[in-house]
């Protein structure tokens, strides 16, 4: 990967706040083997939660901003869960907010199949609460661990926003995933459809080889894509994907990042079942159903140990730009060097790639973000994050999977502000115009975070010089 030029911004994280760290997890009150060994999983008994958003703004995007540090950090952003009564971290855990808990492994890269030639992919799961990365405190009978946040750790979006206004050509981004609840509130307006295709008439009306595929294919069960609502929790993971890039701006639920009306999200479902999912050879078709019906982005926020030679050659020859997750670090829950271990399809060594780590509140890699100078790209806000999940609902999770699509919209926004730039340009832009974290030093290529505003303001002619 060639150097690229970073825009610097210096930001100071409290020397307090992290030795306050150290000294919780190595006290007695905290038993940091036992809390990296637990597991969730959505069958467990949910415990309440409280979520403290306390953060102001004269903008008229306030209601926004107090909802979403990556838009809008002012470094007041906590985040509060606890323990069950009386029970420490190898008893209960702590909760979610949102009341979702999920598998904290990084992928299932079982059931592998040789004659595809490629793995069994798995969405990214969200991650659990690892002490490594809170202020954990004894309240009475309960453990609580609260996040902490610095101020200006976000993406610059008002700013952005308002240089770019509602102009810039249309960009029809692919979330490849377990599918998107395109009924959604806050999603509804900004999916894309196959205006070519009748529905439900049994007739390929475009001849592009699927009957009745309206709003994208299944590619998981080999049928139309439909969300009907029957298991809702299935479609999380996408939905929350969707509206971290593109959730309208409309004074319901929360703003996506490229919300300016420009950007479109194509839904296409590879993934699926209890565990999120789905084949080589299905993710494999997806790209090219993508690309085939118009898409410039793709996001990705899945993966496998298994190098994969199929997918890796339906990313190399696709002219689309795919975003992908880092990863969740090992089975404990703890960041890995994707130099030394890669994982696919974040690994694979092509220029249409751009793998993204998880970044927390505080400016600092979340304790499960996997890393690589050389393998991973770039950082995003990936830790608490509110997003629109299935049946009009709305959760704040956490994970790679979550970063990603901040990568996906920034880069969607440039590409259509530049109208006169490719997709592979917007990349560099992106990336050149990363704000440098001290924090992020021979983490990631870059060594910064993506940042909306820096994209649409840079010198692009001295960038693609």
């Amino acid at each position: 990967m060639r150097k690229l030029k970073k825009i610097k911004k210096m930001i100071l994280i409290p020397t307090g706040i992290l030795l306050s760290i150290s000294l919780f997890v190595s006290g007695d009150s905290v038993n940091i083997a036992a809390a990296d060994n637990i597991t969730y999983s959505i069958k467990n008994t949910m415990t309440s939660k409280t979520a403290e958003t306390t953060q102001e703004s004269d903008s008229d995007y306030e209601p926004y901003f107090s909802k979403q540090w990556a838009l809008y950090n002012d470094g007041t952003f906590s985040m509060e869960t606890s323990t069950p009564d009386g029970k420490k971290f190898k008893d209960g855990g702590f909760s979610k907010p949102g009341g979702l808990f999920m598998d904290g492994s990084l992928l299932n890269p079982g059931n592998r199949s040789s004659n595809s030639g490629g793995g069994k992919y798995k969405k990214y799961s969200v991650t659990d609460i690892n002490p490594l990365n809170y202020l954990i405190e004894k309240s009475g009978s309960q453990y609580k661990a609260l996040t902490t946040a610095v101020a200006d750790i976000d993406l610059d979006a008002e700013k952005a926003w308002e240089t770019v206004g509602d102009t810039g050509r249309d960009v029809l981004v692919a979330v490849i995933d377990t599918g998107v609840d395109y009924t959604h509130e806050d999603l509804e307006d900004i999916i894309w459809t196959n205006e070519e295709e009748i529905p439900d008439d049994g007739i390929d009306n475009d001849d592009n080889g699927y009957v009745d595929d309206v709003y994208g294919w299944d590619f998981y069960n080999n049928e139309p894509y439909e969300y009907n609502g029957s298991n809702p929790s299935e479609y999380d993971h996408a939905t929350h994907c969707a509206g971290t890039i593109a959730a309208e701006i409309n004074n319901t639920g929360i703003a996506g990042i490229a919300s300016n009306g420009n950007v479109k999200i194509m839904s296409v479902k590879a993934l699926g079942g209890k565990d999120g999912s789905g084949d080589t050879a299905s993710i494999a078709k997806a790209i090219k159903y993508a690309e085939s019906m118009g898409a410039d982005i793709c996001n990705l926020s899945f993966g496998t140990t298994s190098y994969d030679k199929q997918l890796e050659a339906a990313i190399k020859d696709s002219d689309m730009l795919f975003v992908c997750a880092a990863g969740n670090g090992d089975s404990k829950g703890v960041g890995i060097d994707t130099d030394k271990t890669p994982l696919y399809p974040a690994s694979f060594d092509l220029d249409n790639i751009i793998s993204v780590a998880n970044l927390k509140s505080d400016g600092t890699l979340d304790t499960s973000s996997n890393y690589g100078e050389e393998s991973v790209d770039i950082a995003a806000p990936g830790t608490y994050i509110l997003s629109t999940t299935a049946g009009n609902e709305y959760e704040y999770l956490s994970g790679s999977s979550m970063s990603a699509p901040m990568v996906t919209a920034v880069l969607a926004m440039t590409y259509s502000y530049y109208e006169d730039i490719t997709a592979m340009e917007a990349k560099d832009i992106v990336l050149a115009a990363a704000e440098s974290l001290d924090s992020l030093e021979n983490k990631v290529a870059t060594e910064g975070m993506v940042n909306a505003y820096n994209a649409v303001t840079a010198d692009i002619e001295d960038i693609l010089d």
